[in-house]
């Protein structure tokens, strides 16, 4: 079965790869050396994605008409809440992460950000 998911995430790759919308980077937070040094922007990953606005079956109190969603292909990293997301050079903050399945092997993300 791990073959099949396999096989998918390489496909939903080259889908992606394929029908890429414009430069997309996610761009990890990275705690400084010490507490007190606070947060910065770790070096950004590109991203096979496409981008449009949130379908309206994601809209909630946390997600709305004006919010984004960004479907990925499965990149080095686990994209993570405090991270940030670069369309064309502007940076977007996350507001939710969805890996597609929601359970078992990811074969690509689907990332909510602020529009």
């Amino acid at each position: 079965m791990a073959d099949f998911y396999q096989d998918m995430q390489d496909t939903a790759a080259e889908l992606l790869t394929e029908f890429n919308q414009g430069v997309i980077h996610f761009i990890p937070v990275v705690q400084g050396p010490n507490d007190w040094d606070g947060v910065t922007e770790g070096l950004p990953v590109k991203i096979e994605a496409t981008v449009k606005g949130a379908s309206a079956q994601y809209w909630s109190d946390l997600i709305t008409q004006s919010d984004l969603e960004v479907t990925a292909a499965v990149f080095d990293q686990v994209p993570a809440i405090n991270g940030l997301v670069s369309i064309d050079g502007d940076k977007k903050q996350i507001i939710q992460i969805d890996p597609i399945p929601a359970a078992g092997t990811t074969v690509a993300w689907r990332i909510f950000v602020k529009g």
